[in-house]
């Protein structure tokens, strides 16, 4: 039997404010440091996943909470992401140990270039996930052979840079698929990445980077192939022992709501005219009320 417990959004055990509760813009939602008096091993650890549609969230997922917590891959027909909407998903027992964890779950997104999606109802429904449950690490993802700087990632820079400013340390990059790059660009675009890091968070906050391959099957639904992770130079082993860092001191990510400069650079990146933002900014305040009614 699989370990692993899907549970849907809002549904998961820590409240921080009340549900449906408005957020006045620019505050922070969460503060502060998880308890110290309580035990370490029975705590919940939450990661939250942010990447473009198609960088390898759901895969790694898959890895960390079984095959049957998530779907990967995206859509042959249509070209989208398969993840819809913010859902956490129970960290396997065998994973939990390795990070001395009594309790663990990753927060997965849908991906950040997504065109079925708009950015701001993905925005919105990070923001209610958050709002409503203690984060402690952001794994920030993105193909390793596209580590130049794609939309999607460029989206997802901006808002953790804006957003979760104060919590950069809580941060963690994610080079995916990397079993499928060549070593020479393997390291030419870790460079690059952390380069573009060091820029956007500068030189106080050291970022790490991780290298990720998580062998999958090759046909629908990708499941991950347990029996060869060891064969794989990369695997997860980079990302366990970052996440096992941030765990031994769990503090809960503090995020600020993304206002108004955020949303014009996110559309400026999109394409969208100045003389749309206003459209674009009802249309995250209607996506915000929305994900809060649903959360």
């Amino acid at each position: 039997m699989a370990e692993s417990n899907m549970i849907i959004e809002g549904s998961v055990d820590t409240i921080i404010i009340a549900k449906g509760q408005h957020i006045v813009a620019g505050t922070n939602i969460t503060t502060g440091r998880a308890s110290q008096a309580d035990n370490h091993k029975k705590s919940t650890f939450r990661m939250l996943l942010i990447g473009g549609m198609g960088c390898g969230k759901s895969t790694l997922t898959k890895a960390f909470c079984g095959n049957n917590s998530a779907v990967a891959g995206y859509n042959d027909d249509t070209g989208l992401g398969v993840t819809r909407d913010v859902r956490a998903h129970r960290v396997k027992d065998s994973i939990c140990r390795k990070l001395k964890l009594g309790n663990a779950f990753i927060i997965d997104a849908p991906g950040t270039g997504d065109p079925s999606m708009s950015i701001m109802k993905i925005i919105a429904k990070i923001e209610a996930n958050i709002s409503t449950k203690e984060i402690h690490a952001i794994l920030l993802m993105n193909e390793a052979r596209h580590c130049r700087l794609t939309m999607d990632l460029e989206i997802a820079t901006i808002l953790l840079k804006k957003s979760f400013i104060k919590s950069a340390d809580q941060i963690i990059a994610v080079m995916t698929k990397c079993d499928d790059c060549n070593p020479r660009t393997l390291k030419k675009n870790e460079n690059i990445w952390e380069k573009r890091l060091k820029r956007e968070f500068g030189d106080a906050v050291d970022i790490p980077i991780v290298k990720c391959g998580i062998p999958v099957e090759y046909e629908d639904p990708y499941n991950v192939i347990e029996s060869k992770m060891g064969e794989n130079p990369y695997n997860i082993v980079d990302t366990l022992n970052e996440l096992a860092r941030l765990a031994e001191d769990p503090k809960i990510v503090q995020y600020v709501q993304a206002d108004t400069e955020i949303l014009r650079k996110v559309a400026k990146i999109m394409g969208v005219p100045i003389e749309d933002m206003e459209e674009e900014i009802k249309k995250l305040k209607a996506a915000r009320e929305e994900a809060l009614r649903e959360s």
